[in-house]
């Protein structure tokens, strides 16, 4: 795997389940209030640190991109 697949593995075909359960499993573990849960949502972005043991979601317009949540996990 290479490092783009391993820090958006959402772009690599038919990963998208495995990537929402990997997401959902590190906030249930991590997150402590709802606002946590927004990046298990459609239509965000996530990359993933290179261990696994971390994940930011955000959206992408044009060149900026603005991370979900706001409350640390």
């Amino acid at each position: 795997m290479t490092l783009a697949e391993r820090a958006f593995p959402e772009k690599t075909a038919g990963a998208a389940d495995d990537v929402v359960a990997r997401t959902r499993e590190l906030v249930l573990s991590h997150g402590w209030n709802s606002t946590s849960f927004q990046i298990v949502n459609p239509g965000i972005l996530r990359w993933f640190s290179a261990d696994g043991d971390a994940v930011v979601g955000y959206i992408s317009s044009k060149r900026v991109r603005v991370v979900v949540g706001g409350a640390g996990m």
